[in-house]
């Protein structure tokens, strides 16, 4: 039996046949799994967006409420800051002075299907000379 001579491989080299298909597999399982992910990092991007836009429309409409004693002059100012979006607004308590107003608005996000919905809530102390 014959060795194989010092600083010789012991196994044969692979042909660049053998290995021609692995970096086609390689690509394969690896680029839908990216593409998911910039999914996955989009949609959680839109979500953040429309819940920032939901806080800020609550919180004008809260501060609008605050002084103003017309709903209709809130949930225009809701209306305005969501850009025309769909939304549920809800105004409370009857406004007197010093007392706390809240505003709720939710909205459905625009991420995935347009299954998740987003609420916000502002509270704002009502203005003197505001009361109903």
């Amino acid at each position: 039996m014959s060795r194989p001579a010092a600083g010789s491989a012991a196994a044969p080299a692979r042909s660049p046949r053998v290995e021609a298909g692995s970096l086609s597999l390689e690509l394969a399982l690896t680029v839908p799994a990216l593409f998911l992910l910039l999914l996955l990092v989009l949609h959680g991007a839109v979500y953040a967006r429309d819940a920032l836009l939901v806080q800020a429309a609550a919180q004008r409409g809260a501060r609008v409420a605050a002084t103003t004693a017309d709903d209709p002059e809130v949930i225009a100012a809701v209306r305005d800051a969501l850009d025309g979006r769909l939304a549920t607004i809800d105004v409370t308590p009857r406004r007197r002075e010093g007392a706390l107003v809240r505003v709720t608005v939710t909205m459905r996000s625009r991420a995935g299907r347009g299954t998740a919905t987003v609420t916000a809530r502002a509270v704002a102390a009502v203005e003197p000379g505001v009361a109903r």
